[in-house]
């Protein structure tokens, strides 16, 4: 499970199956943020239902916020999880994917021990 933190406010585009349904004009909020669940296969409903209680325990109620789930199907080794570069280089191409940028470059590898990576 990834959860990417946009920074910014959302907008109609992260959510293109609500075009048509909602106003463009007063649709957002001030913050946007992605749950991307990586599996090596397709997962069935009920596991993906519990998958979302799990990523609404965490954004639920974080006010202002839109958020967003999406499943990729990926083969990540676990031997690399841990490893700094080795699973940022395993990630970079799905968040890549997602439209997410971040020079990985200037994360120190000892961030990699904490929760967050921010680099400020």
């Amino acid at each position: 499970m990834l959860i990417v933190d946009y920074r910014r406010p959302s907008t109609l585009e992260d959510f293109p199956f609500l075009k048509g349904i909602e106003d463009e004009n007063t649709f957002g909020r001030a913050n946007f943020i992605k749950v991307i669940f990586i599996s090596e296969q397709e997962l069935d409903g009920q596991l993906k239902e519990e998958l979302k209680i799990i990523a609404s325990g965490f954004l639920e109620n974080k006010p202002d916020c839109h958020w967003l789930m999406e499943y990729e199907i990926a083969s990540i080794d676990p031997r690399h999880v841990g490893l700094g570069e080795n699973i940022v280089s395993s990630i970079k191409p799905i968040l890549s994917k997602h439209n997410f940028s971040l020079d990985y470059n200037d994360i120190p590898l000892q961030h990699f021990n904490y929760l967050s990576q921010d680099i400020d």
